[in-house]
């Protein structure tokens, strides 16, 4: 929260604009000293996600700041799970179903489907989902490549 009005904008007044302009993907976290019932329905008005009061040792601002960072690199890290199975599912799709022969230029397109999500697995920071993911590439990869396999350990 800001601790001094902007040009005579209130702090809330700045919360309101930025939910209104970010929704609620934009996580804001007031710093406050205040602390009354009615200042807190003040704050949720305004749009805060969380109040951490003055009065509340450093590390209590610094786990909600680390909270909210948790939050983010786990919708990031759950978005790019969701872009690499999308991607494997479009190889499968590229090469159409098992009784007919995929075109060559739809083999290579999977093929490099193949490359590039075998370098997003390898990076993610999720055990279950990567070996979830492998499983699925490797069903891909025989398809394209039957002679070779795939394999990240």
């Amino acid at each position: 929260m800001l601790a001094s009005p902007l040009n005579g904008v209130s702090a809330f007044e700045v919360a309101r604009h930025l939910r209104q302009s970010f929704g609620p993907a934009f996580r804001l976290i007031a710093y406050s000293s205040w602390s009354g019932e009615s200042d807190r329905a003040r704050l949720d008005a305004a749009g805060f996600d969380r109040v951490v009061p003055r009065s509340a040792p450093p590390e209590e601002v610094l786990c909600a700041l680390s909270e909210e960072g948790r939050q983010l690199v786990m919708r990031s890290v759950a978005q790019t799970v969701r872009r690499l199975e999308l991607l494997v599912v479009l190889g499968h799709s590229l090469l159409g179903a098992r009784q007919h022969a995929a075109s060559a230029a739809n083999t290579e397109r999977a093929q490099r489907i193949v490359r590039l999500v075998e370098g997003g697995i390898g990076r993610l920071p999720l055990p279950k989902e990567r070996e979830r993911l492998e499983r699925e590439l490797e069903a891909l990869a025989e398809r394209v490549r039957p002679e070779a396999r795939f394999s990240l350990r």
